[in-house]
């Protein structure tokens, strides 16, 4: 016979828990086994304060007009906390949020003005009572939400009859590992005699519980228990305990060892087999450690683990969201973020950030290209390929002159003619809004802006129906209708801070387009898209801090890195310690706040607490950072792999290119780096000043490599030649050396160039997540046309037979799989780049398809003096293509993209994905272009493998505002490649005199071009 469980919750007791994540854990729990539920109350303290604090009805202030008054009162502070410099607009804001939480901490512990100003350093006490009376002052009969909690707090103690505590005689207080002073506070009052019990239970690993606590050193849990324990009124029972009682009995002996013991003295004896309890990952980067993640979820749950049994834990959750949500489209898993997705990494948002990035500067061509390619804006210029060639042009930050002279030169060098209107109108836009004399005027012309640029409209979306040789195959617009809840959400916010902002007062802010910029950017830092109502079924997303009193059958702990957690530097350390001190010495008996040193602990321990939070635990950290610089373990990760003798097996994921540094300091890091790289000497030569130069701007971008110092492999001696060293790194061939085409024509592009991306290996910025780059496009258009001429090698075809719907469902599944394998990056910005491809792919087939003679595709991707991909035998398709040289020949390869028999002979096609102005043919007087080396190279390495004179074209897929389809290139002899290759021999990698500089993809880090 079936039996039925009941679970009883007595009507006098109250069950109170630190968060929703714990509260839902605890009631599945309870409903495990076909319950009665008798009158639960199992609430959280946010919604115990909501409800008593109801009864005092709604504050009367907003939290904006908070702020912006206390951002008035903060540059008061400024002299006397000793901080350098003068008031900048974004520190007095975070100054003027610690003020505040530094007064409502005062206020909280019962001193007057008068009392806090007669502490020591004298000084800082005088200005800080001050300010809490003008504070105090400005609030007068308003009420905010810590003058609720004051309240709250006296009502309860002062005996007033709660109707939500009226049948309440036990508060049982549950799974808290820390307390914050309010929480605190309110458990004292509650427990202050009235007929109530507080039954509280908190969890310390017995290392913490060890220490000795002074007025400012330790935990602020531990303040508040001494505080509990000299108060004998209070009806409150405390069971201060560790992660080995009974609240979560499957936890493995190894996980409970490493909870107890991983900041406390060395452990006698030898520990618990760790078994697959425990694991340490080490992947190359963060979305390399969210894909393993998410990989070994994928397996839990595959086995039988609900997801809401799994959490993925980051030190700060909104830099870890994009790529979470990322991996989970990929793996199909559905994440659930305790605070919904962050407004402020929604697209729409983004385009409004590159908007406002945009005014302000110095109109860079990387902010104009960044608002002009936006799919969230409508500038008519979609598909339009004069845009592109702003990414030849020459506006950058070095072109001094301001807009002015920059959209002259836009007009004047590359002829944009239709271009040069839009670029005045969103310079009117800036000039409106700078000229506002109110922020009423401000707020009401920044709206109008948005709708006059269509921000978030369906047009400005991309979702007009397809045009064109596309119109008979689907809709492919992008399916972006979840922006709309972002959208409508910005404008819920952007109208809660006009309110505060348009408020005629004297704490309104100057009315400024930085100012606006601050401020909105803080309102959108506070704002979340609401995540779906139940955590059953999907994957938990959440910060360490999350973590408090929840229990998990899998956690992953993801960021484990030196310096990002536990965070070594001071955040928001403004107050010295001697004003710390000295409130704690007071009657308070506790200190208000927390020091750096106490925070580092405070991160070390909910880690240490972690570990005894799930039944199987995974720590993971990434060996280089955003920028591609080697990045070291947390100490964290060190002390674990201590506790076991025998150590603990770390995994290792590969990286699957190999990592280029990309951020250099200085030129003493720069000589590591080379070092490294060429077996050199670690000691720098004499004459390193002039060797490279470059200047101080790079700095700014190239950062420390110094934490890799540790890390990099065994150093030898040190060539005077950093040339010689370069090429006998190169891979010979019988001998030679075997190059490919690229540091060649980099070289003859540009000295500095070819230093930079050959010899030093550093790349050019690194592409952003939200967005796929131009070589990742590119990629897709050549994988595409490979596999819809496959199945045709060797036949003879008639253009007019290529089929459209054939090549689409071709490039349908290339991307179909792109996504399985690479990042995706922010989905709209995906679609409208999906969208654009293919119909630039419908184009091209239709050109083609109109033309006359019949073709054989002879071969597909063939490669020369290069093994296929996957070849373990390093089986070339054909020998490289021997060059005679003054100097000893070499051996170029390389790899065409198609070759074609054709009457007459070869045709080599390589495939471009658009034709600009630096394609033109040149003149029968003018040296041939370094672009058409490449092509020349293919003709005649595919004439000395075939046997057959072949004759080379360009095939844009896009042709341009000029509609060029294609340019047909005379292949010439060797002797192109000599002069390059003699050239290098010679090379001086300083810049060339009458160099044209058209901004390489170093021209951050170069500070040679003729705008300087």
């Amino acid at each position: 016979m079936f039996q039925t469980q009941t679970t009883f919750f007595p009507p006098g007791q109250l069950i109170l828990l630190p968060n929703d994540l714990v509260r839902f854990q605890f009631m599945e729990g309870a409903l495990a086994v076909r319950p009665v539920l008798l009158n639960p109350l199992v609430w959280t303290f946010s919604r115990l304060e909501k409800v008593l604090s109801a009864e005092f009805g709604p504050p009367l202030v907003d939290d904006w007009s908070r702020r912006l008054a206390l951002n008035k009162l903060a540059p008061d502070l400024w002299d006397v906390l000793g901080l350098p410099g003068q008031p900048e607009v974004s520190r007095v804001a975070e100054l003027a949020e610690e003020l505040g939480d530094g007064l409502d901490r005062l206020r909280l512990s019962g001193l007057t003005w008068a009392e806090i100003a007669a502490l020591e350093p004298r000084g800082l006490s005088t200005v800080v009572a001050d300010l809490g009376q003008r504070y105090d002052k400005w609030l007068g009969a308003r009420d905010d939400q810590f003058s609720r909690r004051l309240k709250l707090l006296k009502a309860i103690k002062d005996g007033h009859n709660f109707r939500a505590l009226a049948p309440v005689t036990t508060i049982i207080c549950e799974h808290n590992q820390r307390l914050s002073p309010f929480e605190a506070e309110l458990l004292k009052a509650l427990a202050q005699g009235r007929g109530r019990e507080v039954k509280l239970r908190l969890e310390a690993p017995d290392w913490l519980k060890s220490e000795e606590i002074t007025s400012n050193v330790g935990y602020q849990r531990l303040r508040v228990i001494k505080d509990f324990e000299r108060r004998p009124d209070l009806n409150i029972s405390l069971d201060f305990t560790d992660p080995q009682a009974p609240a979560h009995p499957e936890v493995p002996e190894a996980l409970r060892f490493a909870a107890e013991n991983l900041f406390g003295p060395p452990v006698a004896g030898l520990a618990p087999a760790v078994g697959e309890a425990l694991a340490i990952i080490k992947t190359p980067t963060r979305y390399h450690e969210v894909e393993e993640a998410a990989r070994r979820v994928k397996g839990l749950i595959v086995g039988g683990v609900a997801p809401h049994h799994i959490a993925l834990a980051a030190p700060e959750l909104e830099s870890y969201q994009p790529i979470i949500e990322d991996v989970g489209r990929r793996f199909g898993l559905d994440f659930y973020f305790r605070r919904g997705s962050a407004l402020r990494i929604q697209g729409p948002v983004l385009a409004i950030g590159d908007l406002l990035s945009l005014w302000g500067s110095n109109w860079e061509r990387s902010r104009i290209l960044r608002v002009l390619e936006s799919p969230y804006f409508d500038f008519g210029l979609a598909n339009n390929p004069r845009v592109d060639l702003l990414k030849a042009g020459v506006t950058d930050e070095r072109a001094g002159g301001g807009f002015e002279d920059n959209e002259s030169k836009y007009r004047h060098q590359n002829n944009l003619e239709e271009l040069a209107p839009k670029l005045a109108e969103l310079k009117k836009f800036e000039d409106d809004l700078k000229a506002s004399k109110s922020w009423a005027e401000f707020l009401t012309k920044f709206n109008g802006i948005l709708g006059d640029l269509k921000w978030g409209t369906p047009e400005s979306r991309g979702q007009s129906p397809p045009s064109g040789p596309l119109q008979d195959l689907g809709d492919y617009a992008p399916k972006i209708a979840a922006d709309q809840t972002a959208i409508d959400r910005f404008r819920e916010t952007l109208e809660t801070l006009s309110q505060a902002l348009a408020a005629n007062s004297p704490e309104t802010p100057p009315v400024s387009l930085a100012q606006f910029k601050l401020w909105l950017n803080k309102a959108l830092s506070d704002t979340y898209l609401g995540s779906p109502k139940s955590m059953a079924g999907r994957v938990l997303a959440l910060n360490y801090y999350d973590l408090h009193g929840a229990f998990f059958e899998a956690l992953f702990l993801l960021g484990l890195n030196a310096q990002v957690f536990p965070r070594a530097k001071a955040e928001a350390c403004w107050w010295p310690e001697s004003f710390i001190k000295s409130l704690a010495g007071t009657k308070l008996g506790r200190s208000l706040w927390t020091g750096a040193a106490e925070r580092y602990q405070q991160e070390e321990e909910i880690v240490s607490l972690a570990l005894a939070q799930a039944r199987k635990v995974c720590l993971s950290y990434y060996a280089f950072d955003d920028h591609r610089r080697q990045v070291l373990a947390s100490p964290i990760v060190d002390s674990l792999k201590a506790l076991w003798p025998e150590g603990i097996k770390e995994e290792v994921v590969p990286w699957p290119l190999p990592p280029k540094p990309e951020m250099i300091r200085d030129k003493g890091e720069l000589w590591l780096h080379l070092a490294s790289k060429y077996n050199l000497a670690a000691e720098p030569p004499g004459d390193l000043d002039k060797f490279p130069p470059y200047g101080d701007e790079a700095a700014g971008l190239w950062k420390s490599l110094a934490a890799r110092c540790a890390l990099e492999p065994k150093l030898g001696e040190l060539p005077k030649n950093i040339l010689t060293a370069w090429l006998a790194a190169q891979e010979p061939f019988e001998g030679r050396p075997l190059l490919s085409l690229t540091p060649l024509t980099d070289y003859a592009e540009c000295p500095r160039k070819f230093l930079f991306g050959q010899i030093l290996g550093l790349g050019a910025d690194p592409d952003e997540i939200e967005s796929r780059s131009p070589l990742d496009r590119g990629n897709l258009i050549h994988t595409t046309l490979e596999r819809f001429f496959e199945p045709y090698l060797g036949q003879t075809l008639r253009p007019a037979e290529l089929n459209l719907a054939e090549l689409m469902t071709t490039f349908d599944q290339v991307c179909a799989e792109d996504e399985e394998e690479n990042p995706v990056g922010r989905r709209p910005l995906w679609e409208t780049d999906r969208r654009r491809l293919a119909g630039q792919l419908g184009r091209w087939l239709e050109g083609r398809k109109a033309a006359e003679d019949n073709f054989m595709v002879e071969a597909l991707e063939w490669r020369f003096g290069q093994p296929p991909p996957g070849d373990n035998l390093k089986s070339p398709d054909s020998p490289p293509l021997p060059v005679p040289a003054a100097f000893p020949a070499f051996y170029l390869k390389g790899r065409l993209d198609r070759l074609d028999r054709v009457k007459g002979g070869l045709v080599v096609l390589d495939y471009k994905n658009k034709y600009n102005s630096g394609y033109k043919p040149p003149k029968e007087d003018e040296p041939t272009p370094l672009k058409y080396y490449p092509l020349i190279m293919y003709c005649l390495a595919a004439k000395r493998h075939f046997g057959s004179e072949a004759r080379g074209i360009l095939d844009f897929i896009d042709p341009g505002g000029e509609n060029k389809p294609f340019i047909e290139v005379e292949a010439k002899g060797e002797e192109l490649f000599v002069e390059l290759w003699e050239n290098l021999h010679r090379a001086e990698l300083g810049i060339p005199e009458k160099v044209e500089c058209r901004y390489c993809e170093y021209f951050k880090m170069c500070r040679g071009g003729p705008n300087d």
